[in-house]
């Protein structure tokens, strides 16, 4: 039988690691309205009194205490991302616009047009960008304060300036959201965080209530931002998050660095500057989630370690290292079903670890693809149709067979279509009729269910598969460009192009540019097996691009001159339109790390 793949751990304020630590039989350690959510993309929350589930691309619903959940959704837009503060969620969509919903008071909320107390019963549109004529790119929120990133690295803010929480060294507090700096790339904050980190113009500046060092500025309390020393550049941080008492930091390349109060930094004793975690000195992290007084890191391995206080009243009376610990430990959650497919949501005073339905890029892009119906090759009835390369090569078996067993099981639209978005994205149903007809089907396939193969593991193994590639690539030779060369004879040209063998599909799914290119071709040549590439780039890079598109990561072998893949790559994703989530840039990032090129 196939297990549900949305299984959620809630631990709060009181021993919060012993409650990520579930006991066999006793269910009291776990918030039981969560155990009926089938199917999450993303969990949000500060506290267990109000917390967000985010279930659809434009859809949530807000589950509070004592009350029936109420769904809310934004028409016509998708949900870029959604942050929270003690008693305030701001959601920013991919157009740019920000909405309100919580509690209003005198620091953190926006000010509307009606004078209710509350704003719990309806999202809130915040005008104000779209009057100043603003594009909001990021959000982030501390505790009582909103920062927003518009278009121009332009950072705006709003809430409580005490202390000089916004980097406002006088003044009132600021309701409407305020220009605050230029050149502001990146800002880091978290749960409780009474100070706040920017990337400014490549310089880290903090400002802010500087508890124990917490933000790594020594003693110092900056009401103005106050460049930050580190041993390593701005664009070597992958994420920093502040908690109340310390920080944590992740370089591209793992490492971990805390700072701050020694019950909570992962170290063991006070720094109030930057250090390494000494005991993930030999771990890649790839994630971090800081909470008031807690750590959890994710590594490359998917295994999780934690560090702080839950139940921070009694802390220096507890010495289980299950319960409270100063220093890195590692837990074991085993039900969390497909390796590496678990998020973290770690808050105020709550923290949940939960498997999600939130689909990497590949998986959304495979997805579209089979939405779209663009370029199929196969159909299955009722308007449904396929890609012949993807559904064979997936199953091993062919269409023919396929098709004949939907036949004479007579399988409905709705079974067949979950059977191609299981081929295409991993999505399995969660009702408990559709799992038993989807069941049925992989019996009647002679298919098994495994979790774990998932469709980013089964590309990785067909990027060896030489046999089922059934399309190639035409790349231009060094001598692309020579305007001397004015031998039109195609024969010859053709000498000048190489050829990269690869999955038609392949390139369908994961670049908008050759998505063009097949629309382009004209209805003579629907049934095309090459296509070419005219980039000028070499065929070593482009090689490694292809490669990135099964694997979604990149490795360079001795024999390739990095300075000049990276620099042939660096504009790949907007050439080549890949999908804005793609992590490319964060891989040739951390190359220019390893191999020291500026």
């Amino acid at each position: 039988m196939i297990e549900p793949a949305c299984n959620i751990y809630l631990s709060y304020i009181h021993d919060e690691y012993k409650k990520l630590l579930p006991s066999t039989n006793n269910t009291k350690n776990f918030w039981l309205p969560v155990k009926k959510y089938k199917s999450v993309r993303r969990i949000i929350s500060d506290h267990v009194d109000n917390v967000i589930f985010l279930t659809t691309q434009n859809e949530f619903e807000l589950v509070q205490k004592g009350k029936q959940p109420r769904k809310f959704q934004i028409e016509n837009e998708e949900i870029k991302d959604i942050k929270c503060g003690l008693w305030t969620f701001l959601i920013l969509t991919r157009s740019g616009k920000v909405y309100s919903l919580g509690s209003k008071n005198e620091y953190c909320e926006l000010p509307f047009e009606d004078p209710e107390n509350s704003t719990w019963e309806k999202l809130r549109y915040v005008k104000f960008f779209e009057d100043e004529n603003l594009f909001v790119e990021s959000i982030e929120m501390g505790t009582i304060n909103n920062y927003y990133i518009c278009t121009g690295n332009k950072l705006y803010g709003n809430g409580y300036i005490g202390q000089g929480r916004l980097g406002i060294p006088n003044g009132s507090n600021v309701k409407t959201p305020r220009f605050l700096f230029d050149d502001v790339e990146r800002v880091f904050c978290g749960k409780n965080a009474f100070g706040v980190i920017y990337d400014m113009n490549k310089e880290l500046m903090a400002c802010g209530v500087n508890s124990s060092g917490s933000l790594g500025l020594g003693l110092s309390e900056p009401h103005v931002p106050t460049k930050v020393k580190l041993p390593f550049t701005t664009d070597q941080i992958k994420d920093l998050q502040i908690g109340e008492e310390h920080s944590t930091l992740v370089t591209l390349d793992g490492v971990t660095y805390g700072a701050g109060s020694d019950n909570y930094n992962g170290i063991g004793k006070r720094c109030t500057s930057f250090v390494k975690v000494p005991l993930l000195k030999d771990v890649q992290v790839k994630s971090i989630h800081v909470g008031k007084h807690q750590t959890l890191v994710v590594t490359n391995e998917n295994e999780i370690y934690g560090w702080g206080f839950g139940n921070y009243k009694n802390e220096k009376e507890s010495t289980d290292l299950v319960t409270n610990s100063k220093l890195p430990t590692k837990f074991n959650l085993p039900n969390l079903t497909v390796s590496g497919s678990f998020q973290i949501s770690c808050g105020f005073f709550a923290t949940f670890i939960y498997n999600s339905n939130e689909q990497n890029n590949i998986q959304a892009e495979f997805k579209l693809l089979l939405k779209n119906q663009q370029f199929t090759d196969t159909e299955f009835g009722y308007g449904l149709k396929g890609h012949k390369s993807l559904i064979e090569t997936r199953t091993g078996l062919k269409i023919e067979q396929i098709q004949k067993v939907f036949q004479e099981n007579n399988y409905t639209k709705n079974e067949i279509n979950m059977f191609l978005k299981w081929l295409y994205s991993d999505e399995i149903p969660y009702q408990r009729n559709d799992k038993q007809s989807f069941e049925n089907i992989l019996k009647s396939l002679q298919l098994q269910y495994d979790p774990k193969e998932t469709i980013i593991e089964y590309l990785k193994k067909l990027y060896n598969d030489e046999d089922s590639k059934d399309f190639l690539l035409l790349v231009k030779s060094d001598d692309y460009g020579n305007e001397d060369d004015d031998d039109d004879d195609d024969e010859e040209e053709e000498e000048n192009f190489e050829e990269i063998p690869v999955h038609k599909f392949i390139l369908l799914a994961r670049s908008g540019l050759f998505r063009e290119m097949f629309n382009n071709i004209n209805e003579n040549e629907k049934n095309i097996n090459q296509i070419k590439d005219y980039s000028g780039k070499s065929i070593e890079s482009l090689e490694i691009l292809i490669k990135y598109f099964y694997f979604d990561s990149i490795e360079l072998t001795a024999d390739d001159d990095p300075q000049l893949i990276i620099e042939e790559l660096e504009d790949a994703q907007e050439y080549y339109q890949l999908h804005e989530a793609c992590s490319l840039n964060i891989f040739l990032r951390s190359l220019k790390i390893q191999y020291n090129i500026n």
